[in-house]
């Protein structure tokens, strides 16, 4: 199911990026006449594709008429519960030892309908340089107006985090998954005699 979800998360980004640019990217500079956009597509009903700079995420959102993703943040888990043992992040390849940690990210979101929603929501984060660091995708769901949290986590080489400079944000609307009801079967007969109905006083042959 994860990977499913990456590689639909990978396509709303590839989606996004085929799309040239309708307002101002964070790493550009300021333009006073305009509004500060915190997404591509400001005017999106179920998707928009957003641009955000890490040292700015305490005020970044990502918004559609249907959706509300802020709250972002990411960090390396090197102590606690959540941390990996310590005899196995590190991996050798050739003359260099890289040693791995936990990082992990979340964010929060609100569905701005009268209807049970999901989200999918799609993260990349990327070097000073634009170079892809890592990709991951979070998914949740929530009343019709409600506020849901969403997180992920994975293994990557320590120091990712510092290296991490712009967030690449996708999000859209999911349909909400509902289970579906069990069938119920009427219990089978004691007998293995099978009733044979009576026939009415009308069907009788004459």
């Amino acid at each position: 199911m994860r990977y499913v979800l990456l590689l639909a998360g990978l396509s709303f980004l590839a989606l996004g990026l085929a799309r040239p640019f309708a307002g101002q990217r964070s790493g550009d500079a300021p333009d006073k006449t305009a509004s500060k956009p915190t997404a591509r597509n400001a005017d999106s009903t179920k998707q928009t594709c957003a641009e955000l700079k890490v040292a700015g995420l305490d005020d970044a959102a990502v918004k559609t008429e249907q959706l509300i993703v802020n709250n972002l943040s990411f960090r390396e888990i090197t102590e606690g519960s959540e941390a990996i043992p310590a005899d196995q992040p590190v991996r050798q390849q050739g003359r260099q030892q890289t040693t791995y940690v936990r990082f992990k990210l979340a964010a929060s979101w609100k569905n701005r309908t009268a209807e049970d929603r999901g989200c999918l929501v799609m993260v990349v984060g990327l070097d000073k340089n634009r170079k892809m660091l890592w990709a991951t995708p979070m998914r949740g769901s929530t009343e019709g107006y409600g506020i849901g949290l969403l997180s992920d986590s994975m293994l990557l080489p320590e120091g990712t985090s510092t290296r991490t400079a712009y967030l690449w944000v996708t999000a859209v609307v999911v349909p909400v998954e509902r289970p579906i009801p069990p069938v119920e079967v009427p219990p089978a007969p004691d007998s293995d005699e099978v009733p044979v109905p009576e026939v009415g006083e009308g069907s009788r042959s004459r």
